[in-house]
């Protein structure tokens, strides 16, 4: 029986470096007997499904999970490795329902007889803050740190991992579905290491590529970005952003951090909020002792 191994990229934890390490071990991992696909990349039809994941009256969606469907079933027993990895950062979305996630996904692997799902998750306030970084750095706000929290202070309910993953838990009761913190393996050829070894592969040497768009940045460099995406469009704030990344490490050393992150106040408020729900999921998936819980929390 052929395994299909999932990875639901939860936005900022590490995905990119999934998949970019997935396509440079395609070869390795073939040796190993599998097989590895990013949906976006590779199977770009599922795509589609994903993306139409809120009301349709025109009926498109579901039309688009059939016609996915199929084509990925037959995609599937085309394969002739016997374990077959796929990724996407669709699976989930910055501030967005899971539930409709994980009911699309049913129905597109509802053939599929093994399943396993692989899931990171992050600190909610380490997630958020990296959500906004990313976004100016992608150009996608000219908003400080502050007046996005304030416009989008709701949208880190969403955060809430011990609810979003049962929704898939909820859609496949079947399936195994296997949690790990960010945190602890966020060193890039650890994290690697750690995705390998949870499909079972040891020993095997790392190559690791970053995304631009996921390199390290100071504070200083993150604002000149956030000042040219106000007032630059287009060509300009191209090669303004260019520059920046270019140029990160020389663009003044580490500092205004502060302007990017949550006060400590905040943060001690966010942890708390979140308290319950973390801890539950800890519990439920085994994921560490109580003590190292409490240092996770803390961190």
């Amino acid at each position: 029986m052929k395994k299909l191994f999932l990875h639901i990229g939860a936005h900022k934890t590490g995905s990119t470096t999934i998949q970019n390490s997935l396509t440079c071990h395609s070869d390795y991992l073939t040796k190993k007997g599998f097989a590895a696909a990013i949906i976006h990349k590779d199977l770009d039809y599922l795509m589609t499904p994903l993306r139409l994941a809120y009301a349709d009256p025109q009926g498109h969606l579901q039309n688009a999970i059939t016609a996915s469907r199929t084509r990925f079933q037959e995609w599937f027993n085309a394969q002739q490795a016997e374990s077959i990895i796929l990724s996407s950062e669709l699976m989930t979305s910055n501030f967005a329902s899971w539930r409709e996630k994980a009911n699309i996904a049913q129905q597109l692997f509802e053939n599929i007889e093994s399943i396993t799902f692989i899931v990171f998750f992050r600190r909610q306030d380490y997630a958020y803050e990296s959500i906004y970084r990313q976004a100016v750095r992608l150009g996608k706000t000219s908003l400080t740190f502050k007046e996005f929290y304030r416009a989008h202070e709701y949208s880190i309910s969403h955060l809430n991992w011990y609810r979003n993953i049962n929704y898939y838990r909820s859609a496949f009761p079947q399936a195994e579905v296997i949690v790990r913190p960010y945190e602890t393996v966020a060193d890039q050829p650890d994290f690697f290491r750690e995705f390998l070894s949870i499909l079972g592969i040891r020993n095997i040497p790392i190559n690791i590529t970053t995304s631009r768009d996921n390199v390290g940045i100071t504070g200083h460099a993150l604002e000149l970005l956030r000042i040219a995406n106000k007032h630059y469009s287009g060509k300009k704030l191209r090669l303004v952003r260019d520059f920046v990344i270019q140029n990160r490490e020389t663009l003044g050393t580490h500092g205004q951090e502060g302007l990017f992150s949550f006060t400590p106040r905040e943060r001690r408020g966010i942890v708390k909020n979140f308290h319950r729900s973390n801890q539950r999921l800890f519990e439920q998936f085994h994921i560490a002792t109580p003590q190292e819980f409490a240092e996770w929390e803390s961190h």
